[in-house]
């Protein structure tokens, strides 16, 4: 049999699965998912990951064709080093970290840092970080109360750069459009509450097959909250339909299920 591409990506990326399987993830900060390495005719490839693992050293992680879902993954490549003391990464102060596609080529990552500022790298590839974009200022009074952020297509906007955030307060916020308006046009989902704040991680996804995303919260109460509300009326009214008794958005997915009942847990 002659060999051929096809047999090259097959061999590359299953010599690769015990080296993904290997790596560290106990020491794993924060990820980020998108097409960063090219796209997806047809949906075809899975997504690519970013890690910005605890010691500040960020890797790429490039989706694979392989249709078992066991290897999402077929390579990796450094975006990173970690630092060698007593010389500093700027990732050491990576607070969160989110994919978005704002259009033109691979997708891009937005982070927000430690001392409040807000960036946008508008594409992200195996080379590295391009087109950074400063959103908000270094030691700016705002963004340093800020507490989770995802990025989605949760209006009709084509582009995934539409932004959630979540803040100390428990307000949560909408930002449209980044690559266009940046983070000027906020629009407030849910005012100051007691709830909000105990929102650990937020992601944005298509999970309900509505026509924009959705979100998904974990809540600290290591509940994870699966009350995927589509956002596309939120984020033009920026009214929610909200419980009463707990100031969480209403399941659009059938009945809830508390942790203690649902299966495999």
């Amino acid at each position: 049999m002659p060999w051929t591409p096809g047999w090259t990506t097959w061999v590359r990326q299953v010599r690769y699965r015990p080296v993904f399987a290997a790596a560290p993830w106990e020491k794993a900060a924060h990820i980020a998912s998108g097409y960063f390495t090219g796209g997806s005719a047809g949906g075809t490839r899975h997504m690519d990951m970013i890690v910005r693992w605890s010691d500040a050293e960020v890797t790429l992680y490039q989706g694979s064709d392989d249709k078992d879902p066991r290897h999402p993954f077929s390579a990796e490549y450094q975006l990173a080093e970690p630092p060698k003391p007593p010389k500093t990464s700027i990732w050491q102060h990576a607070e969160q970290i989110t994919g978005a596609s704002f259009g033109g080529g691979s997708d891009g990552l937005i982070a927000r840092w430690g001392d409040g500022e807000l960036t946008q790298y508008t594409h992200v590839d195996k080379n590295g970080f391009h087109g950074e974009k400063q959103l908000a200022k270094a030691k700016n009074t705002l963004w340093p109360h800020a507490q989770q952020i995802t990025a989605g297509r949760y209006t009709t906007n084509a582009q995934r750069d539409d932004m959630i955030v979540t803040w100390d307060d428990g307000r949560v916020t909408f930002y449209n459009h980044l690559e266009t308006n940046g983070v000027r046009t906020e629009k407030t989902l849910v005012k100051k509450n007691t709830t909000w704040s105990h929102a650990e991680q937020i992601s944005a996804g298509e999970f309900t097959g509505e026509t924009t995303a959705d979100l998904l919260v974990r809540w600290s109460a290591m509940d994870l909250d699966r009350r995927l509300a589509p956002l596309a009326t939120a984020a033009q009214t920026a009214s929610w339909s909200w419980k009463a008794t707990q100031g969480r958005p209403a399941c659009c997915c059938g009945p809830e299920r508390s942790a203690t009942t649902e299966p495999g847990r």
